[in-house]
């Protein structure tokens, strides 16, 4: 089978697997810390200065309040929405941790199971169930990319693959 459709069908089924496995966390409320991420994307959202600022409740993790605050811009308070983007990013990272598996060497079979386990593994729940935690797949997703960069680079000497290494790692 081509290599790109046969990641694709592998693609396809991991997202048929979240959607059994955390579907349910549409209808889940927020809980813990979400509220606060949210009221600094509502201050945010009014006033942009307010994003740089030290004054949130939870300064020091940009990325992740970007993509918070873009997620309030686009759905306001809807938790749904937010689960949604949650288990997204996180079915995002498992596919990106079977592709780093490949780029290193592992075979097919090894880098799906990977990726499989790490959607499904109970270790980190809390990733995929408080929206808060959203910090932890994208990080992950991040490294999974430059490590992807590095495993390409170093096959092809391609100074683009070096350059997205870097800019992941950043």
């Amino acid at each position: 089978m081509h290599a790109i459709k046969a990641w694709l069908l592998y693609a396809a089924f991991l997202t048929a697997v979240a959607l059994i496995g955390f579907g349910h966390l549409t209808d889940h409320p927020f809980d813990l810390d979400n509220g606060l991420y949210l009221v600094d994307s509502a201050k945010s959202s009014g006033d942009w200065a307010f994003f740089f600022s030290a004054d949130k409740h939870f300064a020091g993790r940009p990325v992740t309040e970007l993509v918070l605050l873009f997620g309030y811009l686009a759905a306001g308070e809807n938790p749904a929405f937010f689960h949604t983007l949650a288990i997204g990013f996180h079915l995002l990272a498992s596919l990106l941790l079977a592709l780093a598996c490949s780029s290193l060497g592992a075979d097919r079979m090894l880098s799906w199971s990977t990726g499989l386990l790490f959607l499904v593994g109970v270790a980190h729940f809390h990733a995929v169930f408080w929206i808060s935690a959203i910090a932890y797949p994208l990080a992950f997703s991040f490294s999974a990319l430059a490590l992807i960069g590095y495993a390409r680079y170093t096959a092809t000497a391609d100074g683009r693959w070096l350059a997205g290494l870097y800019a992941a790692a950043l």
